[in-house]
Protein backbone atom coordinates (compact mmCIF):
# COMPACT_ATOMS: atom_id res chain seq x y z
CA UNK A 1 0.00 0.00 0.00
CA UNK A 2 1.18 3.22 -0.33
CA UNK A 3 0.88 6.50 1.50
CA UNK A 4 -2.16 7.38 -0.67
CA UNK A 5 -4.02 4.32 -0.23
CA UNK A 6 -3.72 4.43 3.90
CA UNK A 7 -4.18 8.54 3.63
CA UNK A 8 -8.27 8.06 4.27
CA UNK A 9 -7.92 5.23 7.56
CA UNK A 10 -7.21 6.85 10.69
CA UNK A 11 -7.92 4.27 13.54
CA UNK A 12 -7.10 6.71 16.54
CA UNK A 13 -3.95 7.28 18.45
CA UNK A 14 -5.32 4.38 20.87
CA UNK A 15 -6.75 1.83 18.36
CA UNK A 16 -3.52 -0.31 19.12
CA UNK A 17 -3.99 -0.02 23.43
CA UNK A 18 -7.76 -0.99 22.99
CA UNK A 19 -6.99 -4.02 21.06
CA UNK A 20 -4.09 -5.48 23.14
CA UNK A 21 -6.49 -4.45 26.63
CA UNK A 22 -9.32 -6.31 25.23
CA UNK A 23 -7.46 -9.44 23.69
CA UNK A 24 -5.93 -9.86 27.77
CA UNK A 25 -9.27 -9.56 29.50
CA UNK A 26 -10.13 -12.40 26.46
CA UNK A 27 -7.90 -13.92 27.81
CA UNK A 28 -8.22 -13.87 31.04
CA UNK A 29 -11.67 -14.95 31.27
CA UNK A 30 -10.96 -18.25 28.97
CA UNK A 31 -8.63 -19.16 31.56
CA UNK A 32 -10.93 -18.52 34.66
CA UNK A 33 -13.64 -19.85 32.84
CA UNK A 34 -11.66 -23.21 32.14
CA UNK A 35 -10.29 -24.16 36.07
CA UNK A 36 -14.19 -23.34 37.19
CA UNK A 37 -15.26 -26.63 38.72
CA UNK A 38 -17.97 -28.09 37.49
CA UNK A 39 -21.41 -27.41 38.81
CA UNK A 40 -23.08 -31.16 40.39
CA UNK A 41 -26.45 -31.45 40.85
CA UNK A 42 -26.79 -32.92 44.88
CA UNK A 43 -29.84 -34.06 43.57
CA UNK A 44 -28.17 -36.20 41.11
CA UNK A 45 -27.27 -38.55 43.93
CA UNK A 46 -30.06 -41.21 42.99
CA UNK A 47 -28.54 -41.44 39.37
CA UNK A 48 -24.72 -41.39 40.55
CA UNK A 49 -22.20 -43.83 39.19
CA UNK A 50 -19.24 -44.88 41.45
CA UNK A 51 -16.43 -46.31 38.91
CA UNK A 52 -14.08 -48.45 41.13
CA UNK A 53 -11.55 -50.99 40.21
CA UNK A 54 -14.27 -53.61 39.96
CA UNK A 55 -16.49 -52.45 38.09
CA UNK A 56 -18.96 -49.47 38.74
CA UNK A 57 -22.02 -49.24 41.38
CA UNK A 58 -25.45 -48.13 40.09
CA UNK A 59 -26.94 -45.70 41.78
CA UNK A 60 -28.64 -45.74 45.17
CA UNK A 61 -28.62 -49.21 45.01
CA UNK A 62 -25.51 -49.88 44.53
CA UNK A 63 -25.30 -52.92 42.59
CA UNK A 64 -21.64 -53.61 40.99
CA UNK A 65 -21.51 -54.53 37.59
CA UNK A 66 -18.38 -56.49 36.68
CA UNK A 67 -16.01 -54.74 34.19
CA UNK A 68 -16.52 -57.74 31.83
CA UNK A 69 -20.07 -57.73 32.38
CA UNK A 70 -20.10 -53.51 31.44
CA UNK A 71 -20.76 -53.32 27.16
CA UNK A 72 -23.09 -55.76 27.12
CA UNK A 73 -25.46 -55.99 30.65
CA UNK A 74 -28.92 -56.00 30.11
CA UNK A 75 -29.90 -54.24 33.16
CA UNK A 76 -27.26 -51.12 33.03
CA UNK A 77 -28.73 -50.68 29.25
CA UNK A 78 -31.96 -50.77 30.73
CA UNK A 79 -31.17 -48.14 33.46
CA UNK A 80 -29.29 -46.24 30.71
CA UNK A 81 -32.23 -45.60 29.04
CA UNK A 82 -34.12 -44.33 31.66
CA UNK A 83 -31.34 -42.16 33.03
CA UNK A 84 -31.78 -40.66 28.91
CA UNK A 85 -34.76 -39.41 29.65
CA UNK A 86 -34.18 -37.25 33.15
CA UNK A 87 -33.53 -34.10 33.40
CA UNK A 88 -30.69 -34.00 35.01
CA UNK A 89 -27.19 -35.56 33.55
CA UNK A 90 -26.18 -38.36 35.69
CA UNK A 91 -23.02 -38.02 37.90
CA UNK A 92 -19.37 -40.60 37.52
CA UNK A 93 -17.52 -40.44 40.50
CA UNK A 94 -14.39 -42.10 39.20
CA UNK A 95 -12.43 -43.58 41.91
CA UNK A 96 -8.32 -43.24 41.69
CA UNK A 97 -8.54 -47.22 40.02
CA UNK A 98 -11.97 -46.63 38.12
CA UNK A 99 -10.13 -45.49 35.35
CA UNK A 100 -10.94 -48.60 32.96
CA UNK A 101 -14.42 -48.86 34.47
CA UNK A 102 -15.32 -45.49 33.49
CA UNK A 103 -13.96 -45.93 30.03
CA UNK A 104 -15.86 -49.00 29.61
CA UNK A 105 -19.42 -47.04 31.24
CA UNK A 106 -18.71 -44.11 29.07
CA UNK A 107 -18.37 -46.60 25.84
CA UNK A 108 -21.94 -48.19 27.31
CA UNK A 109 -23.17 -44.91 27.87
CA UNK A 110 -23.06 -43.89 24.44
CA UNK A 111 -23.83 -46.88 22.98
CA UNK A 112 -27.56 -46.35 24.92
CA UNK A 113 -27.50 -43.40 23.87
CA UNK A 114 -26.82 -41.13 26.85
CA UNK A 115 -24.88 -38.19 25.78
CA UNK A 116 -24.89 -35.85 28.77
CA UNK A 117 -22.77 -37.02 31.90
CA UNK A 118 -21.09 -35.19 34.68
CA UNK A 119 -18.00 -36.59 35.66
CA UNK A 120 -15.75 -35.72 38.46
CA UNK A 121 -12.59 -37.80 38.75
CA UNK A 122 -11.19 -38.67 42.52
CA UNK A 123 -7.88 -38.77 42.52
CA UNK A 124 -7.33 -39.41 46.61
CA UNK A 125 -10.85 -41.18 46.54
CA UNK A 126 -14.11 -39.86 48.47
CA UNK A 127 -12.60 -37.04 50.28
CA UNK A 128 -13.11 -35.02 47.23
CA UNK A 129 -16.07 -35.82 46.35
CA UNK A 130 -18.55 -32.88 46.94
CA UNK A 131 -20.24 -32.60 50.36
CA UNK A 132 -23.87 -33.95 50.88
CA UNK A 133 -25.63 -36.70 49.38
CA UNK A 134 -22.76 -37.68 46.22
CA UNK A 135 -19.84 -38.31 49.02
CA UNK A 136 -22.36 -40.38 51.87
CA UNK A 137 -23.01 -42.26 48.10
CA UNK A 138 -19.35 -42.70 47.64
CA UNK A 139 -17.96 -43.06 51.32
CA UNK A 140 -21.02 -46.36 50.98
CA UNK A 141 -19.74 -48.10 48.19
CA UNK A 142 -16.30 -47.15 48.29
CA UNK A 143 -16.34 -48.78 51.56
CA UNK A 144 -15.33 -45.85 53.36
CA UNK A 145 -12.09 -45.78 51.57
CA UNK A 146 -10.24 -42.42 51.32
CA UNK A 147 -7.15 -43.60 49.43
Amino acid sequence: MTQEDTAGMSAGPFADLLMTVGSVFLLLAMTLLAQAPPAIAPAAASDAILAVGGGIRLGSSGRLVPLDAIPDDPELAAWLVRLRGSAEPPVVLVAPDGLEAAFLFDNAAGAAGLLRMATLRLRTGCAEAPEGPLRALCLRFAGGAQR
